[in-house]
């Protein structure tokens, strides 16, 4: 198999389902983030790139098994390197009011994530607890959006809900369903792909010299900021179909199994 070991400098990789394992095992796959610990040493960059929000990455445990030299957060509202934050997006108010007032009036939880906290923007359901047993996140408290800052939304829907959610958010929003009952709501002006960029930008690394791992319709953007995308095993087909090089599911190493198999761990 050809290695491709020797052109990149910079890695961007995806944390649920890809270096942890919510499908069989439900935990850290640890010989994946060995292998990234030692790809750091022999001189790669890498970068955390999640949907998951700051206090998300560090409630899931994230930090006790790697410390990554960069973090991309929020799908892309926050960009980390070295501890540097060097850019990060707040949500349009009126987009934030127009959401509150459709779940308000549909009966759904949203949350709104600001700099350092996040809130519930209108009343707790039975679905934020299915969530939070699902991707092991703590409870927050209902307050009412009035104009605070806000970096990422998360909206507790079931898929019964998405067409109309389709038909009455804001115009100017995507929305990524990414479980049985969680949906991101991301803008036009932040996704993955334009914090890689803005990243490699910051860094002054070349789109050629770059790689990234993931597995779900996010990473779509990643995939095409990037030299080479690598779909997990268990990735979501519309990213398979766009990638470089398929790799093994997350329960069976595919982190690892990808760096061992183009070279990247033979390095001296």
């Amino acid at each position: 198999m050809n290695s491709i070991s020797n052109e990149i400098k910079i890695i961007f990789v995806d944390i649920d389902n890809t270096l942890f394992d919510h499908l069989k095992k439900h935990k850290y796959d640890k010989k994946s983030i060995r292998s990234l610990t030692r790809l750091q040493k022999l001189g790669y960059i890498i970068i955390i790139c999640t949907a998951r929000p700051m206090y998300s990455i560090r409630e899931f445990g994230l930090f006790k098994h790697i410390n990554p030299d960069g973090i991309i957060a929020s799908n892309g509202a926050i960009r980390i390197y070295k501890d540097h934050w060097f850019s990060q997006y707040h949500y349009p108010k009126d987009e934030l009011r127009k959401i509150s007032n459709l779940c308000k009036k549909h009966g759904l939880c949203v949350e709104f994530v600001t700099f350092d906290d996040r809130f519930y923007a209108t009343p707790k359901t039975k679905l934020v607890d299915f969530h939070h047993e699902c991707f092991y996140e703590n409870d927050t408290e209902y307050e009412p959006y009035v104009d605070q800052d806000v970096i990422s939304v998360l909206l507790f829907a079931e898929k019964k809900d998405d067409q109309m959610l389709k038909d009455k958010m804001p115009k100017t929003t995507h929305l990524f369903r990414f479980s049985d009952y969680g949906v991101d709501v991301v803008t036009h002006s932040h996704s993955k792909g334009e914090a890689v960029n803005d990243m490699l930008n910051h860094l002054g690394i070349p789109k050629d010299q770059s790689l990234a791992i993931g597995d779900d319709l996010q990473d779509i953007a990643m995939f095409e900021a990037v030299k080479y995308g690598i779909a997990m095993g268990n990735a979501k087909k519309e990213l398979k179909d766009i990638s470089y090089f398929v790799t093994k599911e997350v329960y069976h190493h595919g982190v690892f199994y990808f760096f061992k198999s183009f070279g990247f761990l033979n390095k001296k």
